[in-house]
């Protein structure tokens, strides 16, 4: 809940500060002041809409202006609204393109395209089967690939950190 920017902790520490500085009987009086101008403030924009609502259909435009005063809540809900009919223009070919490479890849991609995924990752299911070892040309395992030397030993300490 938010009023005026304020929410509505800040709104109970508020009134326990004027509690305790102004007294209850002035907060009370207070409080109903300022309830009689929220009221004319509430009546003068609701008139001011209704002229203005009024002066834009004799000129053609039909636009509703609101009878309340606009809160944050609803300003957001009304450009929401009219963003979204504004951009489904543009969003629904983009979904109809989603949709084509979805099926494309499901058509490319032979069985589960998870399994697909975590094969091309390098990683594999439990149950699933493990690929064959590598063999060299005479049926013998292959070679390990060289292993780069390590920096930490080099002596020479050119472009290493450590030294």
């Amino acid at each position: 809940m938010e009023f005026l920017g304020i929410g509505g902790w800040e709104i109970v520490a508020i009134l326990l500060i004027m509690l305790i500085f102004v007294g209850p009987k002035r907060m009370l009086q207070w409080s109903y002041t300022l309830g009689k101008w929220v009221a004319v403030a509430r009546n003068m924009w609701s008139q001011t809409a209704q002229q203005l609502e009024h002066e834009l259909h004799e000129s053609g435009v039909d636009i509703e202006v609101p009878r309340e005063i606009p809160t944050r809540q609803s300003i957001n809900a009304s450009i929401s609204k009219y963003v979204s009919s504004a951009a489904n223009p543009i969003v629904e070919p983009v979904k109809d393109v989603q949709r084509e490479i979805d099926s494309t890849r499901k058509a490319i991609t032979p069985g589960d395209p998870a399994a697909f995924r975590a094969k091309q990752n390098g990683s594999t299911k439990p149950g699933a089967e493990n690929p064959p070892p590598m063999t060299g040309a005479a049926g013998k395992p292959a070679a390990a690939p060289p292993t780069p030397p390590d920096e930490t030993t080099s002596s020479s300490g050119f472009g290493s950190w450590s030294n």
